[in-house]
């Protein structure tokens, strides 16, 4: 896939790695050149975030994710939810959680969620690892 620009927002095009698919409005992290999978710890390097969902099947037919990568990003939200403010981390299916000591700092919420409901972030890709 080849990325593309809107003005705001900056996307890139990426392969899936096999086996993993990824959820759509979660980070992503590198898993090979060119390649992403789901980021599964707070300390990962995300890429940025999944604009798709894309299973096994449609990496099998050759289908890739677009994967925002600057910008402010529509997130799924993880367990505890996310507030205005907060500095944000991945938990381990992707999903936007509050960052805590020692995790890396993906992005700050702009719009606050719930648990299992979507909220937005200004992402800090790859970001930096939290005090």
């Amino acid at each position: 896939m080849s990325g593309y620009s809107v003005p705001g927002v900056t996307t890139q095009g990426y392969d899936v790695a096999d086996g993993s698919g990824v959820a759509k409005f979660t980070f992503v992290k590198f898993t090979a050149e060119g390649v992403v999978g789901t980021c599964t710890a707070a300390t990962d390097k995300a890429c940025g975030v999944a604009m798709l969902s894309v299973t096994d099947a449609n990496r099998d037919r050759g289908e890739g994710v677009p994967v925002l990568i600057d910008g402010i990003a529509e997130m799924e939200v993880g367990t505890g939810g996310i507030a205005f403010g907060d500095e944000v981390t991945t938990d381990s299916a992707g999903k936007a959680v509050v960052a805590a000591t020692g995790n890396r700092i993906l992005g700050q919420c702009h719009r606050g969620a719930s648990a299992g409901q979507r909220g937005a972030v200004l992402l800090n890709i790859p970001g930096s690892i939290k005090p």
